[in-house]
């Protein structure tokens, strides 16, 4: 059960600074890891214009911006839920973060072979000033890498390959029940 909480815990980090899946020009995989004060935590993320699919080790999400929605899927249980797209459950994949205050370039960097801008960068999070670090990588136009300036998170997208993605990756498997909270609650109580 740990285990799955330190997963939603990455998604949190992964999917904290936007409220749309932004539409990337180009379609891609790559491997993802993230890491927290609960440990690292190894992925995948497939993009494919505006959907995005985020495997982790114990569950799956899909964002569809043309649904408005997001999936996290429970392989073992072969459950999902579904959650209206929020700021709280979409992606870190985007060059600007919402509610940016200031950016300033601190360097270039090379990660995983990929040439990157580094930026420290202030945004408003509601009535809190947050100071990130992002890596946006020049060919891509996306963060390679992104960074609490205390070192307590950081995100980064390595082995990335360029291409289209299945559009299958993006859809609810047929096999799924969907999980109703108030449902699984009731049958709790009734045992």
């Amino acid at each position: 059960m740990k285990r799955f909480f330190t997963t939603i815990a990455a998604f949190a980090i992964l999917f904290s600074f936007s409220n749309t899946v932004p539409a990337f020009s180009q379609e891609f995989s790559s491997n993802v890891i993230t890491k927290t004060k609960e440990g690292i935590m190894n992925g995948k993320v497939f993009v494919s214009k505006d959907k995005i699919r985020m495997e982790m080790e114990t569950a799956i999400s899909i964002a569809r911006t043309d649904k408005k929605i997001v999936w996290m899927l429970l392989p073992q249980e072969k459950i999902y839920m579904e959650m209206p797209m929020g700021a709280e459950n979409t992606v870190t994949l985007m060059n600007k973060v919402p509610g940016e205050i200031s950016r300033k370039l601190l360097g270039t960097e090379t990660i995983d072979g990929r040439v990157t801008e580094k930026y420290e960068v202030q945004y408003q999070d509601k009535d809190k000033k947050q100071t990130i670090h992002i890596w946006l990588s020049k060919d891509l136009q996306f963060p390679l890498k992104s960074s609490n300036v205390d070192g307590s998170w950081s995100v980064e997208y390595i082995d990335v390959k360029e291409g289209a993605q299945p559009a299958a990756m993006f859809e609810l498997p047929a096999d799924y029940k969907k999980f109703e909270y108030g449902a699984a609650e009731a049958n709790a109580a009734g045992n």
